[in-house]
């Protein structure tokens, strides 16, 4: 510690407490000052922060500006999975843009990896059993903001739904292509001009009938 300049030290006695939710971020900013590249890192968590918000789950996501994984490959955000009930970690993962071109062509990334001994014993703690995968609904947008449906599949898996998000770069013809082939039987489009009137489209996939319906119609509870 005596090669760290004091205000760094102050800094890093601090690192320790910066645990918790989105205030931890104005904490911090406070602490490091005008320091451009810290802080552009803190920014960088507050929009990270707002989308996981859009999803609903902030109040699960916890802030830990202390944290290191100990892989010297990551590049960015890390994070951990944990779970009520267990002090061990169910998964974890983060950004590492430049590891790929150690073995080839270097490209932007992000991974993680899953305990499944783990998931499966706080499944048991919890008294659960492993709920059907069948999916009601494959989301398809291709709208510039992403918020709208982001906040839709949110809405309708409140209500029931089982909604997964087509998040591939690809054409409406291929999407219908994924929702045969794994057995999703309804297709909802959005755009911006669909969004702009408050409707979406529903493909059935086997049937091959479209509608249009409003967000009201298309947002009913399961089986009511």
């Amino acid at each position: 510690c005596r090669q760290v300049p004091t205000p760094w030290r102050e800094v890093l006695k601090e690192l320790p407490t910066l645990y918790g939710d989105i205030k931890v971020l104005d904490i911090a900013r406070g602490i490091l000052g005008q320091n451009e590249k810290l802080t552009k890192h803190l920014d960088y968590l507050e929009t990270l922060h707002s989308m996981v918000e859009t999803y609903g789950l902030a109040h699960r996501m916890v802030i830990d500006l202390s944290e290191i994984r100990g892989f010297q490959y990551h590049t960015g955000m890390v994070f951990e999975v944990f779970t009520e009930g267990m002090g061990k970690k169910l998964g974890g993962g983060g950004r590492y843009d430049w590891l790929l071109g150690r073995f080839g062509k270097s490209e932007p990334a992000t991974g993680f990896g899953i305990n499944v001994d783990a998931v499966l014993k706080a499944l048991e703690y919890k008294g659960g059993k492993w709920p059907s995968f069948q999916i009601d609904y494959l989301l398809v947008d291709f709208s510039k903001d992403k918020k709208t449906a982001l906040e839709l599949a949110r809405k309708l898996r409140e209500l029931g739904w089982k909604v997964a998000r087509d998040i591939i770069k690809r054409d409406l013809k291929g999407s219908l292509e994924y929702a045969k082939k794994t057995d999703i039987q309804f297709l909802i489009v959005m755009d911006d001009e669909l969004k702009e009137k408050k409707q979406v489209r529903v493909i059935d996939t086997t049937e091959g009938k479209e509608s249009l319906l409003s967000l009201e119609e298309l947002l009913i509870p399961k089986g009511g």
